[in-house]
């Protein structure tokens, strides 16, 4: 991707993060970018697009740096904790994007954005399984559906809580505490052999 695109789509996610998206005028992501109107659509359709090749640029660069963890030795609680660290690194490094997710409903712009969701909510799950199953075992199988949504559950409670009082998170800190949190979960439900409340 080059250089001027990059600029557009962090321009725009600034200014949709502070005006919404509908009250921003491709003019202004143009201003903001050092372009033409024109120039802007050399490289972007509508706002809508540009929405969705913002998303898939971020998901792209997120998914690299979790398969370079994957390959690595580590052992598997090692695996999840530092690929959450990640995972939190880089949402707080751009954090416009998730005030963007947070404040419009981008699911509904059209269906390519809403794919894109979907395919995203599927490797989500996917990486769920794998690493709940590497560090837990097949024992905690039945309560997949369960963990993952009880997991993002924590991770977007506390990013919200980030973003709407302004405060600082410690990402490594974070993470370790909320994988802490997902053994005790684990743990109780085992104990007391707990009937799954979702399925596949």
């Amino acid at each position: 991707m080059n250089e001027k695109k990059k600029t557009i789509m962090t321009t725009a996610v600034k200014l949709f993060a502070k005006k919404g998206f509908n009250n921003t005028s491709i003019q202004e992501i143009a201003d903001g970018s050092g372009i033409s109107k024109g120039a802007f659509y050399l490289h972007f359709r509508s706002k809508e697009q540009l929405v969705l090749s913002t998303f898939q640029y971020y998901a792209d660069r997120l998914q690299q740096k979790m398969s370079t963890i994957e390959q690595t030795n580590q052992s598997p609680r090692q695996k999840l904790t530092r690929q959450l660290e990640m995972q939190l690194e880089e949402i707080l490094a751009h954090k416009e994007v998730i005030v963007m997710q947070f404040r419009e409903q981008v699911l509904y712009m059209n269906k390519d954005i809403e794919q894109f969701f979907r395919e995203q909510n599927e490797v989500r799950k996917q990486w769920h399984e794998t690493r709940f199953i590497s560090l837990y075992g097949e024992r905690v199988r039945p309560y997949l559906p369960d963990l993952s949504q009880l997991f993002d559950g924590m991770l977007n409670a506390y990013l919200k809580y980030h973003i709407k009082n302004d405060l600082q998170l410690n990402p490594h800190e974070l993470a370790f505490f909320l994988v802490r949190r997902l053994d005790d979960i684990v743990s109780g439900m085992l104990t007391s052999n707990e009937k799954p409340l979702l399925t596949e």
